[in-house]
């Protein structure tokens, strides 16, 4: 018999309720994204700043991966001041989970 494929979750979803991790999930995509910009160019801490307008400390803390110090908007600014292009793809669960967690709140 062949395997389900099992799909691909965030270990957010593990550790933090639905929304929040839907939140933690998308910061963490968009800082990924602009910590490989800055590594592409190359970029040295005083670039970065002038680049993002932001201070010194505030280049250290993205360097250093210290993320809950920067919300998804802050960090999508940042992507755009990188010439990154920040898409969203929004859409509802799958009908087949919707119609199991009816299946077990009535069992």
């Amino acid at each position: 018999m062949p395997e389900k494929k099992r799909e691909a979750r965030s270990v957010f979803y593990d550790l933090f309720d639905a929304p929040y991790a839907m939140e933690m999930e998308m910061r963490s995509k968009v800082y990924g994204a602009v910590l490989d910009e800055i590594a592409r160019r190359k970029m040295k801490q005083k670039r970065i700043a002038e680049a993002l307008n932001i201070h010194q400390p505030t280049v250290s803390d993205l360097l250093r991966g210290k993320i809950d110090k920067f919300s998804l908007g802050r960090l999508v600014t940042f992507a755009g001041k990188l010439g990154l292009h920040v898409t969203v793809t929004l859409g509802t669960r799958p009908a087949k989970k919707q119609a199991a967690k009816a299946v077990r709140a009535a069992a």
